[in-house]
């Protein structure tokens, strides 16, 4: 019979775990957090440990927002009320990242919003209680830190400059505040090249420093919207005399091979351009 057989005891080898409800979370909502108090402290306390803005005299911070996961990220309020949403990125099988600029009126708005979902839940016309304030904000968020040059990194990731020295940085600055970058730049061993390239909303330059000195930059100043790779330029081949340049082009015209067709297609080439092309 079964119980006359040997039996086999397992001690140690479960872990106790805080019970965790299904995730109710949507395609456009992150699903409730465990403790609603705990969660706001949390994330209020990762407040507490960044700079202070009026007594540092900087301009901003940059947070990295990490978000929480297998939950959708809801960034709206992330770009508003003194905070600029800069990037966003989603990597696979991974939590959102989000990088911000905060305003010291944009902390506070956000301190102010965290509270407020960790406090008292408003209670309806009819006395029924309804969802927490900002939840889809606060809820969406895991961690926030102050954010390094890799959070400000558009081009590939395996292409951040890795290597001890000066290096060349493609650098987006806010057009409305670019001024304030390029004068004190050099305050902080940054060279800023001559030439730009702006947009709408940006204006980009090619700065040389270490990332020791970019980041002392970009902290103190602020300005900075994006951080790349600089695009391969033409200036070899600018610098040449013209009879030279043209040596160039006709020897690439004697080794080009074009085939007769009656039925031509037409090719539309797309250039991109960065601020070492303007001249």
């Amino acid at each position: 019979m079964a119980r006359d057989r040997r039996h086999f005891t397992l001690n140690g080898l479960g872990k106790v775990r805080p019970f965790a409800a299904k995730t109710g979370g949507s395609a456009s909502h992150p699903s409730d957090v465990n403790n609603r108090q705990a969660h706001a402290q949390a994330l209020l306390a990762a407040l507490d440990h960044l700079p202070d803005l009026a007594q540092d005299n900087l301009p901003g911070v940059y947070l990295a927002i990490e978000g929480r996961p297998n939950e959708v990220m809801v960034t709206k309020s992330l770009n508003a009320s003194g905070l600029t949403l800069l990037r966003v990125e989603k990597p696979a099988g991974a939590p959102a990242e989000a990088t911000v600029f905060a305003s010291e009126k944009g902390l506070a708005k956000l301190r102010q919003k965290i509270e407020a979902f960790g406090g008292d839940i408003p209670r309806k016309e009819d006395g029924s209680t309804g969802a927490p304030q900002n939840a889809d904000l606060v809820q969406s968020i895991s961690a926030i830190s102050e954010a390094g040059l890799r959070a400000l990194w558009r081009s590939p990731g395996a292409r951040f400059p890795a290597q001890v020295g000066k290096k060349p940085w493609e650098v987006w600055l806010d057009k409305n505040s670019a001024a304030a970058f390029v004068d004190r730049a050099a305050e902080y061993g940054v060279a800023v090249g001559t030439d730009r390239l702006e947009f709408p909303e940006d204006l980009v330059v090619i700065a040389v420093a270490t990332n020791e000195e970019l980041a002392a930059a970009v902290r103190s100043l602020g300005c900075v919207r994006a951080l790349a790779t600089p695009t391969r330029t033409a200036d070899d081949f600018d610098a040449m005399p013209v009879e030279e340049q043209l040596d160039w082009v006709d020897d690439l015209s004697n080794r080009t091979t074009f085939e007769a067709t009656v039925d031509p297609n037409f090719i539309t080439c797309s250039i991109a351009a960065s601020a070492g092309h303007i001249h």
